[in-house]
Protein backbone atom coordinates (compact mmCIF):
# COMPACT_ATOMS: atom_id res chain seq x y z
CA UNK A 1 0.00 0.00 0.00
CA UNK A 2 2.82 2.59 0.99
CA UNK A 3 4.71 1.91 -2.58
CA UNK A 4 1.24 2.67 -4.18
CA UNK A 5 1.50 5.83 -2.64
CA UNK A 6 4.94 6.76 -3.42
CA UNK A 7 3.87 5.85 -7.17
CA UNK A 8 1.28 8.33 -7.19
CA UNK A 9 2.61 10.94 -5.40
CA UNK A 10 5.40 10.99 -7.67
CA UNK A 11 3.12 10.49 -10.93
CA UNK A 12 1.18 13.69 -10.14
CA UNK A 13 4.58 15.41 -8.97
CA UNK A 14 5.91 14.82 -12.67
CA UNK A 15 2.12 15.99 -14.06
CA UNK A 16 2.28 19.58 -12.40
CA UNK A 17 5.58 20.35 -13.24
CA UNK A 18 4.67 19.12 -17.09
CA UNK A 19 1.91 21.83 -16.75
CA UNK A 20 4.00 24.02 -15.40
CA UNK A 21 6.60 24.15 -17.63
CA UNK A 22 3.44 23.86 -20.89
CA UNK A 23 2.38 27.02 -19.15
CA UNK A 24 5.34 29.17 -18.94
CA UNK A 25 5.89 27.84 -22.77
CA UNK A 26 2.82 29.11 -23.59
CA UNK A 27 3.89 32.19 -21.79
CA UNK A 28 6.74 32.46 -23.62
CA UNK A 29 5.07 32.02 -26.87
CA UNK A 30 2.60 34.20 -25.89
CA UNK A 31 4.78 37.37 -26.14
CA UNK A 32 5.30 39.35 -29.86
CA UNK A 33 7.35 41.92 -29.25
CA UNK A 34 7.58 44.96 -31.96
CA UNK A 35 10.53 47.86 -32.39
CA UNK A 36 10.01 50.75 -34.36
CA UNK A 37 11.01 54.18 -34.71
CA UNK A 38 12.26 56.75 -37.54
CA UNK A 39 15.33 57.85 -39.11
CA UNK A 40 16.46 61.50 -39.71
CA UNK A 41 18.92 63.07 -41.18
CA UNK A 42 20.99 65.42 -39.18
CA UNK A 43 21.73 67.82 -41.56
CA UNK A 44 18.32 69.26 -42.76
CA UNK A 45 15.76 66.81 -40.08
CA UNK A 46 14.89 65.51 -42.92
CA UNK A 47 13.46 61.39 -43.27
CA UNK A 48 15.63 59.01 -44.61
CA UNK A 49 14.25 56.17 -47.04
CA UNK A 50 15.57 53.06 -47.80
CA UNK A 51 17.77 52.93 -44.23
CA UNK A 52 18.96 49.46 -43.23
CA UNK A 53 17.56 48.33 -39.53
CA UNK A 54 19.04 45.39 -38.50
CA UNK A 55 18.01 43.78 -35.38
CA UNK A 56 20.78 41.63 -33.30
CA UNK A 57 19.79 39.51 -30.52
CA UNK A 58 22.30 40.06 -27.15
CA UNK A 59 24.64 38.75 -25.61
CA UNK A 60 25.15 36.62 -28.64
CA UNK A 61 25.17 39.37 -31.02
CA UNK A 62 23.22 36.85 -33.83
CA UNK A 63 21.40 38.62 -36.55
CA UNK A 64 17.50 38.29 -36.11
CA UNK A 65 15.64 40.38 -38.50
CA UNK A 66 16.23 43.39 -40.50
CA UNK A 67 13.95 45.88 -42.60
CA UNK A 68 13.87 49.26 -44.61
CA UNK A 69 12.42 52.28 -43.58
CA UNK A 70 9.59 54.04 -45.46
CA UNK A 71 9.52 57.12 -47.29
CA UNK A 72 8.69 58.92 -44.11
CA UNK A 73 11.80 57.61 -42.69
CA UNK A 74 10.01 55.20 -39.93
CA UNK A 75 10.29 51.28 -39.64
CA UNK A 76 8.68 48.74 -37.58
CA UNK A 77 9.52 45.13 -37.15
CA UNK A 78 7.21 42.56 -35.48
CA UNK A 79 6.97 39.15 -34.30
CA UNK A 80 10.30 39.48 -32.07
CA UNK A 81 10.29 36.60 -29.16
CA UNK A 82 10.89 37.84 -26.14
CA UNK A 83 14.50 39.03 -24.92
CA UNK A 84 17.30 41.13 -25.07
CA UNK A 85 18.43 43.38 -28.85
CA UNK A 86 20.13 45.88 -29.88
CA UNK A 87 19.36 48.07 -33.26
CA UNK A 88 21.83 48.92 -35.64
CA UNK A 89 21.19 51.91 -38.20
CA UNK A 90 22.69 52.53 -41.39
CA UNK A 91 22.72 54.13 -44.86
CA UNK A 92 25.11 55.12 -47.35
CA UNK A 93 27.31 57.94 -46.85
CA UNK A 94 26.21 58.34 -42.96
CA UNK A 95 27.65 57.02 -39.85
CA UNK A 96 26.09 53.93 -38.76
CA UNK A 97 24.03 54.74 -35.27
CA UNK A 98 23.75 52.23 -32.31
CA UNK A 99 20.45 51.54 -30.04
CA UNK A 100 21.59 49.07 -27.72
CA UNK A 101 19.43 47.23 -24.35
CA UNK A 102 16.18 46.89 -26.11
CA UNK A 103 14.14 44.12 -23.67
CA UNK A 104 10.85 42.62 -24.59
CA UNK A 105 8.89 41.03 -22.40
CA UNK A 106 5.34 40.18 -20.77
CA UNK A 107 5.43 43.76 -20.06
CA UNK A 108 7.36 45.63 -22.54
CA UNK A 109 6.29 43.83 -25.72
CA UNK A 110 6.31 47.21 -28.00
CA UNK A 111 9.67 49.66 -28.26
CA UNK A 112 9.70 52.65 -29.72
CA UNK A 113 13.46 54.17 -30.18
CA UNK A 114 11.96 57.46 -31.56
CA UNK A 115 13.75 59.48 -33.96
CA UNK A 116 17.57 58.00 -34.77
CA UNK A 117 19.12 60.92 -36.20
CA UNK A 118 22.36 59.64 -38.52
CA UNK A 119 24.88 62.16 -39.36
CA UNK A 120 26.83 62.35 -42.19
CA UNK A 121 30.35 61.33 -43.23
CA UNK A 122 32.17 64.59 -44.11
CA UNK A 123 35.50 63.42 -46.38
CA UNK A 124 37.85 66.43 -46.80
CA UNK A 125 40.44 66.31 -50.04
CA UNK A 126 42.87 68.74 -50.29
CA UNK A 127 43.61 68.67 -53.80
CA UNK A 128 41.73 67.25 -57.07
CA UNK A 129 43.84 66.75 -60.38
CA UNK A 130 41.60 65.54 -63.21
CA UNK A 131 43.28 63.83 -65.84
CA UNK A 132 42.77 63.19 -69.61
CA UNK A 133 44.18 60.19 -71.33
CA UNK A 134 43.33 59.41 -74.85
CA UNK A 135 42.64 55.77 -75.91
CA UNK A 136 45.14 53.44 -77.39
CA UNK A 137 43.62 53.20 -80.26
CA UNK A 138 41.19 55.69 -82.03
CA UNK A 139 38.90 54.70 -84.68
CA UNK A 140 38.19 57.12 -87.08
CA UNK A 141 35.86 57.63 -90.63
CA UNK A 142 39.13 56.21 -92.51
CA UNK A 143 41.94 55.01 -90.68
CA UNK A 144 42.87 53.36 -87.03
CA UNK A 145 45.15 55.91 -84.71
CA UNK A 146 47.58 54.24 -82.28
CA UNK A 147 48.71 56.69 -79.90
CA UNK A 148 52.55 56.14 -79.12
CA UNK A 149 52.20 57.89 -75.49
CA UNK A 150 49.42 55.76 -74.27
CA UNK A 151 51.58 52.48 -74.65
CA UNK A 152 53.65 52.57 -71.56
CA UNK A 153 55.17 48.73 -72.68
CA UNK A 154 56.28 49.55 -75.94
CA UNK A 155 58.97 52.50 -74.56
CA UNK A 156 62.20 51.93 -74.85
CA UNK A 157 61.21 49.86 -78.33
CA UNK A 158 60.55 50.21 -81.45
CA UNK A 159 57.59 51.16 -83.96
CA UNK A 160 56.94 47.28 -84.11
CA UNK A 161 56.33 47.02 -80.50
CA UNK A 162 53.75 49.84 -80.43
CA UNK A 163 51.45 48.04 -83.31
CA UNK A 164 51.77 44.81 -81.10
CA UNK A 165 48.04 43.92 -79.90
CA UNK A 166 46.89 46.35 -82.49
CA UNK A 167 43.90 45.27 -84.76
CA UNK A 168 44.84 44.28 -88.32
CA UNK A 169 48.17 44.07 -87.57
CA UNK A 170 50.36 40.56 -86.91
CA UNK A 171 53.87 40.16 -85.93
CA UNK A 172 55.22 36.86 -86.70
CA UNK A 173 58.73 34.85 -84.69
CA UNK A 174 60.98 37.01 -86.62
CA UNK A 175 59.34 40.25 -85.48
CA UNK A 176 58.29 41.00 -88.93
CA UNK A 177 54.68 43.01 -89.28
CA UNK A 178 51.74 41.92 -91.47
CA UNK A 179 49.16 44.33 -92.28
CA UNK A 180 45.93 42.06 -92.70
CA UNK A 181 48.09 39.22 -93.22
CA UNK A 182 50.09 40.33 -95.90
CA UNK A 183 53.50 41.70 -95.65
CA UNK A 184 52.90 43.56 -99.28
CA UNK A 185 51.96 47.34 -97.40
CA UNK A 186 53.35 50.80 -97.71
CA UNK A 187 55.32 52.99 -94.74
CA UNK A 188 55.05 56.30 -95.02
CA UNK A 189 56.82 58.72 -92.58
CA UNK A 190 54.66 62.16 -92.00
CA UNK A 191 52.94 61.08 -94.88
CA UNK A 192 56.39 60.60 -97.32
CA UNK A 193 57.54 57.46 -98.92
CA UNK A 194 60.74 56.03 -97.83
CA UNK A 195 64.02 54.31 -99.31
CA UNK A 196 63.95 51.65 -96.90
CA UNK A 197 61.74 48.60 -97.16
CA UNK A 198 58.44 48.93 -94.56
CA UNK A 199 59.50 46.47 -91.95
CA UNK A 200 63.00 47.91 -91.58
CA UNK A 201 61.39 51.26 -91.21
CA UNK A 202 59.93 50.39 -88.74
CA UNK A 203 62.11 48.48 -86.92
CA UNK A 204 64.65 51.80 -87.06
CA UNK A 205 62.07 54.20 -85.64
CA UNK A 206 62.44 54.41 -81.77
CA UNK A 207 58.67 55.14 -79.91
CA UNK A 208 59.79 57.69 -78.25
CA UNK A 209 60.59 60.10 -81.83
CA UNK A 210 56.89 59.02 -82.96
CA UNK A 211 53.83 61.02 -81.78
CA UNK A 212 51.07 58.91 -83.59
CA UNK A 213 50.81 55.84 -85.58
CA UNK A 214 48.41 55.97 -88.23
CA UNK A 215 47.16 52.44 -90.12
CA UNK A 216 45.25 52.93 -92.89
CA UNK A 217 43.52 50.26 -94.67
CA UNK A 218 41.22 51.23 -97.15
CA UNK A 219 43.29 54.53 -98.69
CA UNK A 220 41.58 57.54 -100.34
CA UNK A 221 42.53 59.09 -103.91
CA UNK A 222 45.41 60.84 -102.28
CA UNK A 223 47.59 57.73 -101.90
CA UNK A 224 49.25 55.50 -104.16
CA UNK A 225 48.35 52.07 -102.68
CA UNK A 226 48.35 50.09 -105.84
CA UNK A 227 49.23 45.83 -105.11
CA UNK A 228 49.73 46.67 -101.31
CA UNK A 229 47.21 45.53 -98.10
CA UNK A 230 47.38 48.90 -96.59
CA UNK A 231 49.34 51.80 -95.44
CA UNK A 232 50.86 52.48 -92.04
CA UNK A 233 51.65 56.09 -91.79
CA UNK A 234 54.37 57.05 -88.87
CA UNK A 235 53.98 60.82 -87.38
CA UNK A 236 56.63 61.97 -86.09
CA UNK A 237 57.24 63.99 -82.72
CA UNK A 238 57.45 67.92 -84.34
CA UNK A 239 60.14 68.49 -81.31
CA UNK A 240 62.73 65.66 -81.23
CA UNK A 241 65.98 66.20 -80.67
CA UNK A 242 69.06 64.27 -83.07
CA UNK A 243 69.04 60.77 -82.08
CA UNK A 244 71.30 57.48 -82.93
CA UNK A 245 69.75 54.02 -82.85
CA UNK A 246 70.91 50.47 -83.61
CA UNK A 247 68.94 47.17 -84.07
CA UNK A 248 70.67 43.84 -84.39
CA UNK A 249 68.97 40.31 -84.51
CA UNK A 250 70.35 36.75 -84.23
CA UNK A 251 69.16 33.71 -84.56
CA UNK A 252 70.40 29.71 -84.59
CA UNK A 253 68.48 26.85 -85.93
CA UNK A 254 69.61 23.28 -86.25
CA UNK A 255 71.81 21.46 -88.94
CA UNK A 256 73.89 24.65 -88.64
CA UNK A 257 71.75 27.19 -89.49
CA UNK A 258 72.30 30.83 -88.60
CA UNK A 259 71.15 34.30 -89.99
CA UNK A 260 71.62 37.80 -88.51
CA UNK A 261 70.74 41.39 -89.45
CA UNK A 262 71.69 44.99 -88.16
CA UNK A 263 70.21 48.49 -88.84
CA UNK A 264 71.66 51.54 -87.93
CA UNK A 265 70.40 54.83 -88.24
CA UNK A 266 71.01 58.39 -87.33
CA UNK A 267 68.89 61.10 -87.58
CA UNK A 268 68.50 65.07 -86.89
CA UNK A 269 65.63 67.23 -87.94
CA UNK A 270 67.02 67.78 -91.38
CA UNK A 271 69.02 64.44 -92.23
CA UNK A 272 69.30 60.91 -91.93
CA UNK A 273 71.09 58.27 -92.32
CA UNK A 274 70.95 54.73 -92.19
CA UNK A 275 72.89 51.41 -92.81
CA UNK A 276 71.54 48.08 -92.80
CA UNK A 277 72.89 44.17 -93.70
CA UNK A 278 71.69 40.93 -93.21
CA UNK A 279 73.47 37.49 -93.86
CA UNK A 280 72.64 33.84 -93.40
CA UNK A 281 74.83 30.30 -93.38
CA UNK A 282 72.02 28.05 -94.01
CA UNK A 283 73.09 24.22 -93.96
CA UNK A 284 71.40 20.94 -95.11
CA UNK A 285 72.84 17.01 -94.91
CA UNK A 286 70.44 15.19 -97.27
CA UNK A 287 70.88 11.07 -96.61
CA UNK A 288 69.06 8.48 -98.34
CA UNK A 289 69.26 4.55 -98.14
CA UNK A 290 67.24 2.43 -100.82
CA UNK A 291 66.93 -0.85 -100.63
CA UNK A 292 65.92 -2.79 -103.27
CA UNK A 293 65.14 -6.93 -103.68
CA UNK A 294 64.71 -8.97 -107.34
CA UNK A 295 63.30 -12.53 -107.45
CA UNK A 296 62.84 -14.13 -110.93
CA UNK A 297 62.31 -17.60 -110.48
CA UNK A 298 63.91 -19.71 -107.75
CA UNK A 299 66.94 -16.51 -107.67
CA UNK A 300 66.99 -13.17 -105.89
CA UNK A 301 68.72 -10.52 -105.97
CA UNK A 302 69.45 -8.08 -103.33
CA UNK A 303 70.93 -4.32 -103.92
CA UNK A 304 71.70 -1.77 -100.98
CA UNK A 305 72.07 1.78 -101.88
CA UNK A 306 73.03 4.69 -99.81
CA UNK A 307 73.75 8.34 -100.49
CA UNK A 308 74.54 11.35 -98.13
CA UNK A 309 76.01 15.02 -99.35
CA UNK A 310 76.24 18.35 -97.63
CA UNK A 311 74.69 21.96 -98.64
CA UNK A 312 75.13 25.10 -97.80
CA UNK A 313 74.14 28.49 -99.24
CA UNK A 314 75.31 31.93 -97.63
CA UNK A 315 73.60 34.95 -98.74
CA UNK A 316 74.18 38.36 -97.49
CA UNK A 317 72.72 41.97 -98.33
CA UNK A 318 73.89 45.38 -97.31
CA UNK A 319 72.56 48.70 -97.93
CA UNK A 320 72.90 51.75 -96.88
CA UNK A 321 71.69 55.73 -98.01
CA UNK A 322 70.18 59.36 -96.70
CA UNK A 323 67.19 61.09 -96.29
CA UNK A 324 67.15 64.87 -96.51
CA UNK A 325 64.03 66.93 -95.83
CA UNK A 326 64.36 69.83 -97.94
CA UNK A 327 61.72 71.47 -96.88
CA UNK A 328 57.64 69.97 -94.98
CA UNK A 329 56.90 68.87 -98.51
CA UNK A 330 60.05 68.04 -100.37
CA UNK A 331 62.88 64.92 -99.43
CA UNK A 332 65.55 64.04 -101.41
CA UNK A 333 66.28 59.72 -100.92
CA UNK A 334 69.80 58.67 -101.79
CA UNK A 335 70.31 54.76 -101.49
Amino acid sequence: MKRVLIYLSLLLSFNFTLANSAIKGESNLAVSGTIKGKIESKADKKPIEYASIMVYSLPDSLLITGTLTLPDGSFRIEKLSKGNYYLVAYYMGFQKKMISTLNIDSKTQVVDCGTIILEGINITLEDVDIIEQKNFVEYKLDKKVISASQKMDAKGGSVVNLLENTPSIQIDIEGNVLLRGSANFTVLVDGKPTSLSGNDILKQIPVNMVENVEIITNPSAKYDPAGTSGIINIIMKKNFQKSTSALINGSIGTFHNYSGDFNLNHRTSKINLFLNGNGAYNGSYPYNTMESTFILGDSSRHTSQTESRSQKVTPYAFKAGLDWYINPNSTLFLE
